[in-house]
């Protein structure tokens, strides 16, 4: 398939861009969105997909998104305290468009095979706890990973286990598993384990933990919510010793988004979203470890250069 390619993002309207930690992990954490761009920013992201080719049948996930956009931004459907079930309507509405608009602004645009995991990324039902088809978000965590690497500077490219990308000019794999439980957990990383084994290819299991995530803030700053990640995804960060002497796996990066609501002084609530990516490398050498540190600190910094582009200051 065609590689990805890093590109400057230009978008329209204001996005609050929050932080981002950089380490031999990193988290990192984005902000606050008004729902009038977020609408404005669907409706872009529509017109791009058609431009590509993709069909958006009736009641796909970005055009149901888009409309809880504009009852937002109207004061349709008004956001309050006692209103549990808006917040979630509008918490996967925006997150949708947040992520939609990022992926089709970097993938390749005259690739078939990626055109067709587009095409699936927008099926699937609107709510994750009613979603009994996950092709759609599945390829949506599979084609944001991508797109994190790409605005990273990395060079990605499809290709089995999933994804290839470039490390010191070495080809590794990238198998991406988004889990649905935490009692799945084990059961994927194993088969991310097979995929590299199975296609010959070293390379990192991308696992979203977006399942263990449920209520986690970045109140505090960068430190207390890497810290509350931590204490999250402490399930997977105790297969790490399963896993750190298997054939072909290098590491392992626990991933996920957490929508997030501020209470303004009008009483209104402001959307946030945090989203955690965090390296985990499987290496007890010196050398090893400085290298794979100088790497994820250049992605970082790259992927923070983009994102304050493309949302803003």
């Amino acid at each position: 398939m065609r590689r990805w390619r890093a590109v400057t993002l230009c978008g329209r309207g204001k996005f609050r861009y929050v932080s981002i930690r950089v380490g031999p992990w990193f988290e990192t954490s984005y902000g606050a969105v008004k729902p009038s761009v977020a609408a404005a920013l669907g409706d872009d992201t529509a017109e791009r997909l058609r431009a590509l080719g993709v069909t958006l049948k009736p009641g796909n996930r970005l055009d149901r998104s888009r409309q809880v956009a504009s009852d937002l931004a109207s004061g349709r459907l008004a956001l309050t305290g006692q209103n549990t079930p808006g917040r979630e309507l509008a918490a996967e509405a925006l997150r949708t468009i947040w992520e939609f608009a990022l992926i089709v602004r970097i993938i390749p645009r005259d690739d078939p095979p990626t055109r067709q995991k587009v095409q699936d990324m927008v099926t699937g039902a609107f709510l994750m706890r009613g979603d009994l088809n996950t092709i759609g978000r599945n390829t949506q965590f599979e084609l944001f990973v991508a797109t994190l690497f790409a605005i990273g500077g990395v060079k990605i490219f499809g290709e089995e286990p999933d994804l290839r990308f470039m490390m010191f000019e070495q080809e590794r794999g990238l198998a991406v598993k988004r889990v649905r439980s935490m009692k799945k957990l084990r059961a994927n990383v194993s088969d991310g384990a097979r995929q590299l084994a199975k296609n010959g290819v070293d390379g990192l299991i991308a696992v979203n933990v977006e399942p263990f995530l449920d209520g986690v803030t970045t109140e505090g700053g960068g430190e207390a919510a890497g810290r509350r990640f931590n204490e999250r995804v402490a399930p997977l960060h105790n297969l790490y010793a399963r896993y750190q002497h298997r054939p072909r796996v290098l590491g392992i990066i626990g991933a996920g988004t957490v929508p997030e609501w501020e209470k303004l002084d009008d009483g209104r609530y402001r959307f946030g979203i945090a989203w955690f990516m965090q390296f985990r490398w499987f290496t007890g050498d010196p050398i090893e470890q400085e290298r794979t540190e100088v790497f994820v600190n250049a992605m970082g910094t790259r992927v923070e250069q983009q994102l304050t582009e493309f949302f803003g200051p």
